[in-house]
């Protein structure tokens, strides 16, 4: 008995418990929906009160000028003297909603937002979302997002099938769009704009122009119009995203919240489904609406479960701990939400296009040393049959000899390289030597945090090949100067050997003459033998070999090839060398170096002569020191002359190929030069002044 009483008690107090749990739950819903309803009737009705109270009593309400573009169907056209489309369907159904009366104003595309500045029109209708405008103009939520597609005529379909193929064809687009914004990041395109997509469209029709970008969903609809389908064909549907808003002046900021109301109440009554399946057979943006739609449920859900786990925490304190881990998940699934509504927006698609759309081979590389993308520029490059995404980068000897020594530095500390030069091997290529510039720096997530390496590289083998047959060249000028020069100084050797020569038949017994005989021509000797292997060595090609070298020994030893050729010129050449300082460098190309700092000298000097008439000479003057203070700091090497100068224009263009200030010059000497110098880990800086002279300072990190 006592049994039954107690189970008839719990059962009574179980649903007491029940029916208090949902009154209170009735209340909270109550608390949250009144100010939700009390906000939405606010927001339904001030601009409908802003735009009575703009008006004398007792008038009618001034109608809302709603401009537009005509000539976009199926969003917006005109058809036997009525405006009808997507976009006139939603703004009547808004205007419906808020009960106002709307006067239709058409406007070019290129005059909208001026018309909208000036007041003419209060609302800009299908107005794609542009962030240059955003200073001038303030856009509603988007209401529809449909893509930008690129058409060919059939017979071009097999020359034109991306993007960068539309490099030197004429493409119709219209003018002042997202589209053609985008396509001026692709050279060598040939335009044909027009004010509307109507008439670039017929460009192509009469063959005017070789492929038209526009919105997709125009297109068909003005293929369908013309009727040539059959003769036309989406070579790429999606270049890029469109999302189309409604735009209102800067300061209206209540119908703007009037509009975004309104564009929300129609979604909410299914006004807008009805539309857009009226003039849409394909549900453009369906997965982004399920998204929004689950994001709705789940946010509803998670108020509804908070409710259900306050309720709890009042009733029982044990399940605090379930309803904070609860609370969690939902979070975090919030924040998986948010990230993926992210990774959408940033139009994956349009990143894709403009990767393959490079000139030059592009990487991306992980955290992990995984490689995640590579474009087809590439896998050419590199001789690989397939793209090898998903492995690691040190599969690759090419990746894994440039990054190893410098992917700790890009991904811990931001470093970037770029323009570096390598020589590789690769397969495919028959054993030929291949040079490869790179540029390596960090890659940024949608958080500005490094996620990884971009690595992009490009194939100079042709360049640098021109590049050597322009020095041989310009080292061949060099060589004719200096033979003329050493020519005097080989005569004199010449002259001694032929004089004691001559002289043994009479004076063989002489002792004194046997003396000088043997003392004297075997040292003229090794001074010819000096002067041809010094020529022998300037002139002679060799690949790049560093060494060790003495500066002071090397300027001493490289002096005999140039300073007989300045000294016939009548000028006078100044060494001020400091001992013991060395550096790694290839020592042919240094040399090489030198002597065209010279002979540039040298050509500066004759031209100041020629100008100014002078009758003294000027001086050329090399010097040599190091940083004071430094064990391991810089070695200068510096080449000053009292030539003719050069101004701060001239300075900045003067190492460019082809460039010369000379009448007679080629403009290959100090461009070559510099490319030699910073091939040895050096700096060039040049500093001069127009009538006083020229000042070349060469700098190399000192070995000790």
């Amino acid at each position: 008995m006592k049994r039954e009483q107690f189970v008839k008690r719990t059962s009574s107090r179980k649903k007491w418990n029940f029916t208090i749990a949902v009154a209170v739950c009735c209340v909270v819903a109550a608390v949250i929906t009144i100010p939700y309803m009390f906000d939405s009737f606010l927001k339904h009705h001030v601009y409908a009160r802003d735009l009575s109270l703009n008006n004398q009593a007792g008038e009618e309400p001034s109608p809302l000028r709603i401009g537009f573009d005509p000539l976009l169907p199926p969003y917006q056209f005109e058809e036997l003297g009525e405006y009808k489309g997507f976009n006139i369907d939603i703004m009547k159904s808004v205007a419906d909603w808020g009960d106002l009366t709307l006067e239709w104003v058409p406007v070019r595309t290129g005059d909208k937002v001026q018309a909208l500045k000036e007041e003419r029109v209060d609302v800009l209708l299908g107005v794609p979302y542009r962030a240059n405008y955003v200073d001038d103009i303030n856009f509603t939520e988007r209401y529809y997002t449909s893509e930008v597609g690129m058409l060919v005529p059939v017979q071009h379909s097999s020359t034109i099938s991306n993007l960068a193929e539309l490099s030197e064809r004429i493409v119709a687009l219209e003018k002042d769009t997202l589209e053609y914004e985008f396509l001026q990041n692709i050279r060598r395109i040939k335009y044909h704009v027009t004010s509307n997509q109507r008439d670039a469209f017929r460009l192509l029709l009469e063959g005017r122009a070789d492929a038209f970008v526009g919105n997709a969903v125009t297109a068909e609809k003005l293929l369908e119009e013309y009727g040539v389908q059959e003769h036309f064909i989406f070579v790429d549907r999606y270049v890029m995203p469109i999302e189309y808003t409604m735009a209102v002046r800067q300061q209206d900021y209540s119908l703007l919240q009037f509009l975004n109301e309104g564009l929300n109440e129609i979604k909410v009554q299914g006004t807008y489904k009805q539309i857009h399946e009226q003039w849409f057979v394909d549900e453009h943006g369906e997965l982004q609406q399920r998204m929004e739609m689950m994001i709705r449920i789940i946010t509803i859900s998670g108020l509804f479960i908070g409710c259900i786990f306050f309720l709890g925490i009042c009733w029982n304190r044990q399940l605090k701990k379930q309803v904070r881990i609860r609370t969690e998940d939902v979070n975090q699934l919030n924040e998986s939400l948010a990230i993926r509504a992210t990774e959408v927006k940033n139009s994956d698609q349009l990143t894709k296009q403009i990767l393959e759309s490079s000139p030059r081979a592009i990487v991306t590389i992980d955290r992990a040393g995984i490689i995640t993308s590579m474009n087809e520029k590439a896998t050419h490059t590199m001789n690989l049959k397939s793209k090898v995404n998903g492995v690691s980068y040190k599969l690759n000897p090419v990746m894994k000899e440039v990054l190893d020594s410098k992917i700790r530095d890009i991904l811990d500390k931001g470093k970037q390289f770029h323009g570096e030069i390598e020589s590789h091997t690769l397969s495919g290529n028959r054993g030929e030597e291949v040079y490869l510039r790179y540029y390596a720096y960090p890659l940024n997530d949608y958080q500005k945090k490094i996620s990884g390496v971009i690595l992009s590289f490009e194939d100079i083998t042709d360049e640098r090949h021109l590049r050597d047959q322009m020095f041989e060249q310009e080292k061949s000028r060099a060589l004719s100067q200096l033979v003329a020069g050493i020519a005097h100084e080989i005569r004199n050797p010449l002259t001694s050997i032929k004089t004691f020569v001559e002289l043994i038949p009479n004076k063989i017994q002489n002792l004194r003459f046997q003396e000088e005989i043997s003392h004297h021509v075997p040292k003229e000797i090794e001074r010819l033998n000096e002067l041809i292997e010094g020529l022998i060595d300037y002139a002679k090609p060799a690949g790049q070999k560093f060494e060790r070298i003495n500066v002071a020994s090397f300027i001493e030893s490289a002096a005999p090839l140039f300073l007989k050729a300045v000294e016939i010129k009548g000028y006078k050449v100044e060494t001020i060398l400091k001992p013991d300082l060395e550096i790694k460098v290839d020592p042919n190309q240094l040399k090489q170096v030198l002597i065209n700092l010279i002979i540039n000298s040298v050509e500066a000097l004759d031209e100041k002569e020629r100008v100014e008439s002078e009758s003294s000479y000027a001086d050329i003057t090399i010097r040599s020191w190091n940083e004071e203070g430094h064990a391991k700091g810089m070695v200068y090497i510096q080449v000053t002359d009292q030539g003719i100068g050069m101004s701060e224009k001239q300075i900045k263009r003067v190492m460019e190929p082809f460039y010369t200030t000379k009448s007679n010059g080629v403009g290959l000497g100090l461009a070559l030069s510099y490319q030699y110098i910073k091939e040895n880990n050096g700096e060039m800086e040049i500093e001069s002044i127009v009538g006083k002279g020229t000042t070349v300072t060469l700098s190399f990190r000192r070995e000790k």
